[in-house]
């Protein structure tokens, strides 16, 4: 006799793939999220690499002055040998050989085509979003606590900025980050002007700390003297100070007769103040170091 017949096991049924072949938790960038991940990732690295390359040789000789320091104002070395300059340990300027070849790398990997998981933008935004906060911190202390402007360093500002703005209007077009669609909209439509404004922000904050280009204290033009009631002092660097050409107090006189050794403690006769480090005395005395 013929026994009952066995049922037959029931596979399950295949999952449909998504419409064209696309995973529904990918998400592709267009050419122009492309290009500025493979623009800001490239010169953001050049310029840490270039800081790389001065911070090495600064350790190997102390007296190494790199090509950057071209006045008392613009100058590298001594915003790379600051505290602020290894604020975790180490050069801050190795977290941006890293951050920025990856981003290069996605970069090139966008305009190929590729389609990232909606995780790594959401992971991109999110460290653009530190890097800008941690960009904007070193400028408040190179504008106000250092007083001095590092133009590789300036270079890594300006892309941090553009990295995190553009991600973001990206995540804000895919709908990866949630938002009204009003301000969706004005974003999408305004995104350049708004960019542009946060940079003229910053250019307006540079400008009022140490004035449009050629104010500072730098160059034999604005070391020529000091005049005080009964003193000329010759022009250039005297004392280690570099003096400007304003109109002070009697400084104190040393045991040589000179007024320039302390001139860091004189008060202004007038009221004006150095660009390039306004103290409490509102001198105007530049220094390499302060």
């Amino acid at each position: 006799m013929n026994g009952p017949s066995p049922s037959p096991v029931l596979s399950p049924s295949p999952v449909p793939a998504p419409a064209g072949g696309r995973h529904p938790h990918t998400v592709g960038a267009g050419r122009r999220t492309g290009l500025v991940l493979l623009l800001t990732g490239l010169a953001g690295w050049l310029a840490s690499f270039r800081l790389t390359v001065d911070d090495w040789r600064l350790l190997r000789d102390p007296a190494y002055r790199p090509p950057c320091d071209i006045s008392p104002v613009v100058s590298c070395g001594s915003v790379m040998s600051s505290p602020q300059g290894s604020l975790f340990g180490f050069p801050n300027m190795l977290l941006g050989l890293g951050a920025f070849a990856a981003v290069a790398a996605l970069g090139v990997a966008a305009l190929t085509g590729a389609r990232f998981h909606r995780g790594l933008w959401l992971t991109l935004g999110a460290g653009a979003l530190a890097g800008v906060f941690f960009v904007h911190w070193l400028i408040a202390q190179s504008l106000y606590e250092l007083g001095k402007l590092c133009p590789y360093c300036a270079v890594v500002w300006v892309v941090t900025i553009a990295l995190f703005w553009y991600v973001t209007v990206h995540c804000l077009d895919q709908g990866l980050v949630p938002a009204p669609r009003p301000v969706r909209e004005v974003v999408r439509d305004t995104h350049w002007i708004l960019l542009g404004a946060w940079y003229a922000l910053l250019v307006v904050l540079v400008l009022t700390r140490f004035g449009p280009p050629g104010a500072h204290c730098s160059g034999p033009r604005a070391t020529r003297s000091v005049t005080g009631p009964d003193a000329r002092l010759p022009a250039g660097q005297y004392g280690g100070v570099l003096v400007c050409d304003l109109e002070r107090s009697d400084p104190p006189e040393d045991g040589a007769g000179h007024r320039a050794v302390e001139a860091a403690t004189w008060p202004a006769r007038r009221q004006r103040s150095c660009p390039v480090r306004r103290t409490r005395a509102s001198c105007c005395v530049c220094r390499r170091s302060w």
